[in-house]
Formats: C-alpha cells, sequence, structure tokens
C-alpha cells in the first residue's frame, strides 16, 4: 500500500478496498472513517499511521512500549485480535484488517447510537426494567468477552454504544489475553478513574474479577446518573474506590446492597455478576420500590456532576450515522424491531485512545483523562484551579413505566390469594397444627416453583430472548429445576412457622392464665417440654399454635421474603392473562 500519510487522506480515496466517505474523528495518530466497500455496505474504518520507527516490534508480550506511535499500533493490534475471537451481539465485531501496511487499519461494524455517558444525559438514570434489561445484556456480553479468554480492562460508559438492540461494547485497544503483560512503561498503570479496578492502581494484575468491578461500576454509574466515585480530583476518586466508598444514595435497598458488594476493594468480599443482576431483577419486577427511591443530585461530591457541554479534545468523540430514536432503550425489548434499521454506528475511541489515561503510581501529578462522547463530552480533566461546571441532569425517566404490567398484578392478586388462603390454612391449626403446616408447605411448593417460572419467563421477555411457542417450551422444560428451588426457598419459611407456631402455642396459654397442653421430648439425654402437637380442637394451645403460624407469615411479609409466592398464586388466580400479548 502506498505510504501515504493520514493527514493526506480524504474522501473518495480508496484504502485497502475500502471508499473513504467521511471522516468521523482524528487525532496525531490516527483518523476513523465512514467507509463503503464495493457492494454498498458501510462500516467504520480505524486508521493508523506507520510507525516512524524503523524498529517495528509489535511483540504483544512486550511491556515496554515507549514511543506513543509504536503504542498505538500495538493497541491497534490487541484490539483487532481480541475482536476476531468475540462473536457476540453486544461486542462490536470486526469485518477485516491489514495491520502491516504503511496505513495500518481495523474495519468494524457501523454502529448507530450514543455511548452510555450520552444517553444518561439525554435520557436520564437507568431505573427498574430498563437497568435490568443492561444489566442482563452488558454482563452476557462480558461473560462473551471472557469466554474468548480476553480481559477488556477498560470499560466505562464511553465505551458502551447504546443501540437499539441493546448495549455493544467497543474499544479493546488495551485489552489483554489470559498470560499477557500490560502494555504500561514501568510504574504506570491504564484505565480510567472511578471505573477501574482498586487492586489494578496498587499494582495488581487484570483479571475477570477487575472487569465485574468496572461492570458494576458502569451500572451503578447508569443507575445513579453519574460516577459514583466522583469525577475529581483524581486521587480523591482513587481513594473513593479504593475505600469502597460510593455514592448509591436513591437506589432501592436491595440495588444498593449489591451494588456496594460488587464495588467492594476486597475482591474475596464481592459479589457475583449474577447475583448482582439477580438484585436489580428482584427490584425492577416491583417499580414501587423505584417510586420510594431519590436521585441524590443535590448531594453529588463538588465538581462531580458528569458534564455535558464540555469541548471536544482532538478525535475522542463518537458520531451518530443516523437519525436514532430519541430513547433506543426503550427498543430493546420489543419484538418488532426491524432489522435492517439495525445497523451499527461508529465509535471513534481510536488508537492514542485518550479514553485511556497513563496512572503514575507514585505520582500524585496525573495527566488528562479523555473521553469520547457523542456530544463532545470531555470526561474528567486534571485542572485543579479550574474545575469544569456543567448542568445537572434534569431529565429523569418515570418510575412508573414497567415493562411488564403482568407483574403489579401478579404481586397484587397473589397476596390477597395468599392472604386468604394461608389465613385458613393457618385456622386448620385448630383442628391439627400438623396438618396447618403440611398445607402451608403444599402451598409455599407450588406457588414458589410457579413464581420462579414467571420471573424467569418475564426475564427472557425483557431480554427479547424468546417468545410464543419456544417459551412455552422452555419453561416446562425449567419446571423441575425450578421446583428445586422452591424447596431450597420454602424449607426456611417452614421453619420459622414451626418456630413460630411452638412459640404461640407455648406463650399463649400462659398470657391468658390457661393450662397448656405439654409433651415431653427426648433430645438424646437432654427432656424438652414443648407444646403437644395433637392439642384438643380450639383449645387455647391450638389457637397458640394459630396465632404463631400467622405471625411467622407476618414477620416473612415484613422482611420481604414472600414476593415469589405471591408472584405464584398471582399466577395460578390468572393475573395478567389479558395482557398475555403484551410486549415489553
Amino acid at each position: 500500500m502506498e505510504d501515504v500519510s493520514m493527514f493526506d487522506l480524504r474522501s473518495g480515496q480508496n484504502v485497502g478496498g475500502y471508499t473513504l466517505i467521511e471522516r468521523l474523528g482524528g487525532g496525531a495518530m490516527g483518523s476513523v472513517w465512514r467507509v463503503k466497500d464495493d457492494g454498498g455496505h458501510f462500516y467504520a474504518m480505524k486508521i493508523l499511521r506507520a510507525s516512524m520507527l524503523e524498529n517495528q516490534d509489535d511483540d504483544l508480550e512486550s511491556a515496554e512500549v515507549s514511543n506513543p506511535q509504536e503504542q498505538a499500533r500495538l493497541r491497534l493490534r490487541r484490539e483487532a485480535l481480541a475482536l476476531q475471537k468475540i462473536h457476540h451481539e453486544g461486542v462490536c465485531s470486526i469485518v477485516d484488517m491489514e495491520l502491516d501496511a504503511s496505513i495500518a487499519f481495523i474495519v468494524t461494524e457501523l454502529i448507530d447510537g450514543h455511548n452510555l455517558k450520552e444517553d444518561v444525559a439525554i435520557n436520564g438514570p437507568y431505573v427498574g426494567g430498563d437497568l435490568e434489561r443492561l444489566a442482563h445484556k452488558l454482563i452476557d456480553a462480558v461473560k462473551a468477552v471472557h469466554s474468548a479468554g480476553i480481559i477488556h480492562r477498560d470499560i466505562k460508559p464511553t465505551n458502551i454504544m447504546i443501540s437499539t438492540t441493546g448495549p455493544v461494547l467497543v474499544d479493546f485497544g488495551i485489552s489483554m489475553g489470559q498470560g499477557e503483560s500490560h502494555v504500561t512503561r514501568t510504574g504506570l498503570v491504564m484505565g480510567t478513574p472511578g471505573f477501574i479496578a482498586p487492586e489494578i492502581i496498587e499494582g495488581g494484575e487484570s483479571s475477570e474479577l477487575t472487569d465485574w468491578w468496572s461492570v458494576a461500576a458502569v451500572l451503578a454509574f447508569a443507575a445513579t446518573g453519574k460516577p459514583v466515585f466522583g469525577t475529581k480530583p483524581i486521587m480523591a476518586v482513587l481513594e473513593r474506590a479504593a475505600s469502597g466508598n460510593a455514592n448509591l444514595n436513591g437506589l432501592p435497598i436491595r440495588t444498593m446492597q449489591a451494588f456496594k458488594s460488587a464495588l467492594d476493594p476486597k475482591r474475596s468480599e464481592r459479589c457475583t455478576p449474577e447475583q448482582l443482576e439477580n438484585a436489580i431483577f428482584q427490584d425492577a419486577m416491583n417499580p414501587t420500590d423505584w417510586q420510594d427511591s431519590s436521585y441524590p443530585f443535590e448531594n453529588s461530591f463538588s465538581g462531580e456532576t458528569v458534564p455535558n457541554n464540555a469541548k471536544t479534545h482532538d478525535f475522542n468523540t463518537t458520531f451518530q450515522t443516523k437519525k436514532l430514536p430519541e430513547n433506543p432503550r426503550k427498543m430493546w425489548g420489543s419484538k418488532n424491531v426491524d432489522n435492517t434499521t439495525l445497523l451499527h454506528s461508529t465509535e471513534s475511541d481510536l488508537i492514542d485512545s485518550a479514553p485511556t489515561s497513563l496512572l503514575d503510581a507514585t505520582s500524585t501529578s496525573i495527566t488528562k483523562v479523555y473521553a469520547h462522547n457523542p456530544e463532545q463530552v470531555a470526561e474528567t480533566e486534571q485542572v485543579a484551579n479550574n474545575p469544569e461546571q456543567a448542568p445537572e441532569i434534569a431529565v429523569l425517566p418515570n418510575p412508573d413505566e414497567n415493562p411488564h404490567p403482568n407483574v403489579n398484578k401478579y404481586l397484587f392478586r397473589g397476596r390477597v390469594a395468599s392472604a386468604i388462603f394461608l389465613t385458613l390454612a393457618s385456622l386448620l391449626a385448630a383442628i391439627s397444627p400438623i396438618d396447618a403446616l403440611a398445607a402451608n408447605l403444599i402451598f409455599m411448593l407450588i406457588t414458589a416453583t410457579i413464581g420462579y417460572n414467571v420471573c424467569s419467563s418475564v426475564r427472557r421477555k425483557r431480554a427479547n430472548e424468546s417468545v410464543g411457542g419456544k417459551d412455552v417450551f422452555i419453561r416446562i422444560a425449567s419446571i423441575p429445576w425450578h421446583f428445586i428451588k422452591a424447596i431450597a426457598y420454602s424449607i426456611k419459611k417452614v421453619i420459622t412457622l414451626a418456630i413460630a407456631g411452638v412459640i404461640g402455642a407455648y406463650v399463649y396459654p400462659i398470657l391468658i392464665h390457661a393450662s397448656s397442653q405439654l409433651i415431653k421430648v427426648q433430645v438424646w439425654s437432654i427432656s424438652v417440654i414443648l407444646p403437644t402437637y395433637t392439642p384438643d380442637i380450639c383449645s387455647p394451645t391450638s389457637i397458640g399454635y394459630i396465632i404463631g403460624f400467622i405471625a411467622g407469615w407476618i414477620i416473612s411479609f415484613i422482611l420481604g421474603k414472600t414476593k415469589i409466592f405471591a408472584v405464584g398464586a398471582g399466577a395460578i388466580c390468572g393475573a395478567g392473562k389479558s395482557q398475555a400479548t403484551d410486549g415489553d
């Protein structure tokens, strides 16, 4: 290929068999172009100018890459090799590459959309079902990356594009395979403050766990509308991350606790991505959990508001290639998305990618940390005497918007049905406490099995993974597994009821100064006096059992441990049948 400077490139020129249409971004190291192949298909091309060094050593194991040109070429090679290994709708795919010519380039799919940072600025934080779908799709994409043996190392809002089909992970420029070294100089680490795991700052190695920490930080950003460790000063951001001091105010309790665990500085104390996703899903099922939440924008760290109108830096911007829906995330669950509109846009996080910064582990003087953003957003800069100010995010989604209206009906009808049945089952204790406990157990097993089955179906529909007959087949096939989960879920509740019943049967007669019907139970060499399990009908002891059983259910309800039963009972009562064909 002719040795042409990237500054000489112009629209209409042919590079590697692709026609350059328009330049989408650029800098000293290279540029990003919208290109067209001979078949008329459009792609994004990242073009890197040839290194000025004679030594073109692209050894991926080299840890001493000091020249910026050489570093840029190595990053481009890393990205190309990483993308070649991954085939997933949530990961930007590579179409073509040429890494050894005078102009090195890679060609990727074109992604229509904003990145996550701009999406949050425009459409507000992700709440309820929106957050659950984002978490599900992003976690699934990162799992695909890890399955290919790749550690991304720079997962952050500006490296996640929001398309009409879901989030798409981009920028593998500093990714690495298992066992590879960091592309850094001695004493330096690469990453983005607030989204890089604390152990990396302390000199630890990147791993799947550090990627998952970054995923949690990104999801927390999406849920709160701002970086949960702040944005400046940078050393303060790193210190907050190192101490686990995340600002998660305003989130539902279950989701907040899961984020705290996922962002714990100690690896051993972190929850799994599945546990984080499950907590988000549980809160998404009940929109009232989000209604009771308030977003703490007025309590943000000083100077930490996400900037929306900062000037661009070089080529570090993301560009739309066509008109998009105002809020693409609302289309993620749609069954009628027109696949012909799902061209993927361009993410010009190119090469000497300013999204990534070099942080000196021994110095407090930090170089600039850039971000590429569709609205020309500058993520963070170390400007100690002139911190950037930006307007607060004012657009908030309505928490009443629930992609599955059925869920509320399941819960409402289920709770009413449960209250009626369990009252009758508890009254059965007046005749036989054992039969009453057995009736409660049968109710728990049936409703929990159905509840888990319904929740799984709702989750798949939210992710648009299965519809129609396929979902019916999956639901039937998963019943045995859901029954096993129901047993594990119910056994604790039965034990609670049994203990509450015994306490009630023992205490109630004493309170009304009546005689108790007791039996002696021999436990090894110890004799224990307990209420009889065959009391006289309507005796003080049997009434005590009734009171105990009802108290046990009330305690479980207050602790929020009955929702899965309510969903199952609601399904049995036919809740949501009128909306069975509703889309997401």
